[in-house]
């Protein structure tokens, strides 16, 4: 299961706000809402275990699943929810060293297909 503080962090970076924040401005109370979709999505923890980290009571993550996040990017969340699975499937640690291996063969293919051209 997805640590909450890890998905906290990967909402942070998305949106470059700090949730932990206790402000009512739209940027953060759509990236709250954000990381709500995320937890429900991708965890099993209650509304109340979800709102924890945040400091909120588990009716603000209710109102906000039920009122806010019809509002966000549907694409942008699937495209977080496929990647954070993805993460959580084979781990950070490995899925930052398929990506480095991808990279370093999308080179050595460049270099392949400019010297084959000669």
């Amino acid at each position: 299961m997805i640590n909450l503080e890890y998905l906290i962090n990967y909402v942070n970076n998305i949106f470059e706000v700090d949730i932990k924040i206790n402000s009512r401005k739209r940027e953060l109370v759509e990236a709250r809402a954000f990381y709500y979709e995320l937890a429900r999505r991708l965890t099993t923890h209650t509304f109340q275990k979800i709102g924890d980290p945040l400091e909120k009571h588990h009716a603000t993550v209710m109102y906000s699943l039920n009122n806010v996040v019809k509002f966000l990017d549907k694409d942008m969340i699937e495209k977080s929810i496929n990647d954070l699975s993805y993460n959580k499937l084979v781990g950070v640690k490995e899925f930052n060293e398929l990506k480095e291996r991808l990279i370093y063969l999308e080179l050595k293919l460049e270099n392949y297909a400019r010297h084959s051209n000669v």
